[in-house]
């Protein structure tokens, strides 16, 4: 399942980026925008601040009001909590507690399209909201060292998962605002909502750090125009 699932994000993304290669002015094309930014997932099991990703993306806005758009997404390692099984070492007993454990990096793939409520003249306007929808695929690589609450290391049931993907959507609104005609900012607020998938779908005593969660991002934009 999990050489099926990086096979199928390669040829996604192979064949997305040939159809953009095929156009002689992939790169100069008149309104495309090219966006560096990043995201904070808002787990509900995190563990202290949260989980925060670096994402590319770019897009062709010129003055279209539908447009569609592809990002790159890198999340860092970070905390997660949960309650499991365990047997206390001190104890010796089984007991019910509190888990925690580290949550490794995770790569996401998104393409989408959003609606953006701009006027005849789209390229002079500099506060422009904007509703978006995409098809997110996840490679989460895994979660470890999982701990009590007084730091000692355990083996709960649920366990951790191993490297799983991640199939999902994410629909999301925000705004874009242009400092000058060419770069600009852009801030907005999301929700990805999917299935794991790790061993078909997921067995019932391992527990899945990558959850469905609400989302926070802000970026700086990049817009390409030939004629200048």
């Amino acid at each position: 399942m999990k050489k099926l699932f990086v096979s199928v994000c390669i040829m996604l993304f192979s064949s997305a980026a040939f159809s953009q290669y095929k156009k002689a002015s992939f790169f100069t094309k008149d309104g495309r925008v090219y966006e560096l930014g990043v995201v904070n997932s808002l787990f509900a099991n995190k563990q202290g601040s949260a989980p925060l990703s670096i994402y590319y993306s770019n897009s062709i806005e010129a003055d279209k009001k539908l447009s569609y758009y592809s990002d790159l997404e890198f999340m860092l390692k970070s905390k997660f909590t949960y309650t499991a099984v365990y047997r206390d070492p001190v104890l010796g007993t089984d007991v019910t507690g509190k888990v925690i454990a580290d949550r490794g990096n995770a790569f996401a793939v998104k393409y989408g399209a959003q609606y953006r409520f701009v006027k005849a003249d789209a390229e002079n306007e500099k506060l422009v909201p904007y509703l978006r929808l995409a098809l997110a695929i996840a490679y989460d690589f895994g979660a470890k060292n999982p701990v009590d609450e007084k730091g000692n290391s355990i083996y709960p049931d649920p366990e951790v998962n191993s490297t799983a993907a991640f199939l999902g959507l994410e629909g999301g609104a925000g705004v874009s605002y242009y400092f000058t005609k060419k770069f600009g900012i852009r801030a907005g607020a999301g929700y990805r909502y999917g299935v794991t998938l790790a061993n078909g779908f997921a067995s019932s005593n391992v527990y899945n750090s990558y959850k469905s969660h609400p989302l926070l991002s802000i970026s700086l934009k990049y817009k390409v125009f030939n004629n200048d």
